[in-house]
């Protein structure tokens, strides 16, 4: 990965991270059980992981990698959903 790759991914984390501090606050405020840090850490986590799914969807794109792996960036938004929906 290149260094602006991964200042771009470092931006998408901590605006995450800022928008769920966000909700967070409100929902403390609320005396809601799942507060600030929660959402902090699962806004962060799951910006995190699709930025690297990204990253590494874009790796495998190259001509020598398509037959050894098929990466679908879908797939991780989908188990960051699940767990979320667990949590």
């Amino acid at each position: 990965m290149e260094l602006t790759q991964d200042v771009s991914i470092l931006l998408r984390v901590a605006t995450a991270m800022l928008f769920g501090g966000v909700l967070g606050v409100e929902r403390e405020m609320g005396k809601h059980a799942a507060g600030l840090r929660t959402h902090m850490l699962i806004a962060g986590a799951a910006a995190l992981i699709v930025g690297l799914g990204d990253s590494v969807a874009e790796h495998f794109q190259q001509e020598r990698y398509r037959d050894l792996l098929q990466v679908d960036p879908v797939r991780l938004i989908e188990a960051v959903v699940a767990c979320v929906g667990f949590v």
